[in-house]
Parts: structure tokens; sequence; C-alpha cells
């Protein structure tokens, strides 16, 4: 999921999504069908999250809860851990994993609006996109 905005100079950049606390499924942006998945139902820490064929399982489903900063908590309604940058920097090697929550910035995400109504989701830390 990547997504460039490009500005003139004329029009103001657009305002970030409101995201409500709840349990939200996250696809991808190049296929409705394929979504977020915590493979095999994992609980463990330091699980990537892969892309799967959409289904009905929560390991699809995300807890997302606003922050008083304007960020969000990604959490996986399966494990009850949270999306996070591994080691809190992202470099080669160094992947999206879940984790036990500790509100460092390498588990905080920001939505950024994209087009006919879809976004994009950042890490704050590293601005890699989820």
């Amino acid at each position: 999921m990547e997504m460039i905005f490009v500005g003139n100079g004329e029009e103001p950049e657009p305002e970030p999504p409101v995201v409500e606390e709840g349990i939200y499924t996250i696809s991808t942006a190049h296929d409705g069908d394929t979504v977020i998945d915590i493979p095999k139902s994992s609980v463990g820490n330091g699980v990537k999250p892969i892309i799967y064929q959409s289904g009905t399982s929560w390991n699809q489903k995300f807890y997302i809860r606003p922050e008083e900063n304007g960020t969000y908590i990604i959490m996986s309604a399966n494990s009850g851990k949270v999306l996070e940058v591994s080691g809190g920097i992202y470099t080669e090697g160094k992947s999206i994993v879940q984790s036990e929550y500790t509100g460092f910035e390498n588990q905080q995400w920001r939505f950024i609006s994209g087009p006919e109504g879809s976004c994009a989701i950042e890490c704050m830390k590293q601005e890699i996109v989820l």
C-alpha cells in the first residue's frame, strides 16, 4: 500500500481521516479481497503480518484505538498484540511485527487520506507504510 501526494501550491493537503475506535479489517489498496492477516492466528511476539485472502477469522481483524496525540494503536483482535516496526528502527532485515504494547513511536500509526475514500497507514517513527 503506497500513496504519494503531489501538491501544486494551490490546494491544501487533505485532512487526515478520523478513524473511530473499533474493530476493523485492513484491506490492501490493490485488491479489496486481500487483507492484513496474522498467520496461523499466532499470539506470539515478533510474528510478521502477511497479505492473505479475506475471511472472517479474528486473526484478520484489528482493534484501532485513537491516542491523545492524534496517532492510533493497531492491535490484533485475536492476539491482543499491537503492530510495530521491529526493534524501533526500520532497516534492511527489520519489518512490521506484532508485539506487546509499550507505547513507543514504533507502535504509533497515522492515517493519510487517499483517493476515493481510501487511506494509507504510516508508522510515526519511521514513516513506513503498512
